[in-house]
């Protein structure tokens, strides 16, 4: 979570960095591969080779990098070197997505004591 990052929608800080759309999905399917290994060797050696093949995500050919506030769910991008975007600070919407944090952290601790 970025804390100097504020969202343009609602003014709160709760900001996600998404990054800027590369992904490797090589360790992915290696790390498949290694958990699937002991008991389905044959399918994670196949699962690994095809790994080798698997081409990554290349970052957006803009450089911009994708934000997701966690408050108010509004998502955005910002190419570096340009203006951030003009912010509205909307009180209430900060307010309700504090809320709803708070009452879905209360879940999880819940369900983790369960």
């Amino acid at each position: 979570m970025e804390e100097n990052i504020q969202c343009p929608n609602c003014g709160g800080y709760k900001v996600e960095n998404k990054g800027d759309g590369s992904y490797s999905y090589k360790g992915c399917a290696i790390g498949a591969a290694l958990l699937l290994a002991i008991p389905t060797f044959g399918f994670s050696l196949v699962l690994a080779l095809l790994a080798l093949f698997i081409p990554d995500q290349k970052p957006r050919e803009d450089g911009s990098i994708e934000y997701l506030c966690e408050l108010c769910g509004y998502k955005w991008f910002h190419t570096p070197g340009t203006p951030w975007p003009a912010i509205n600070v909307r009180p209430e919407l900060i307010r309700e997505g504090s809320e709803k944090l708070k009452q879905e952290g209360e879940e999880r601790r819940r369900r983790m004591r369960d």
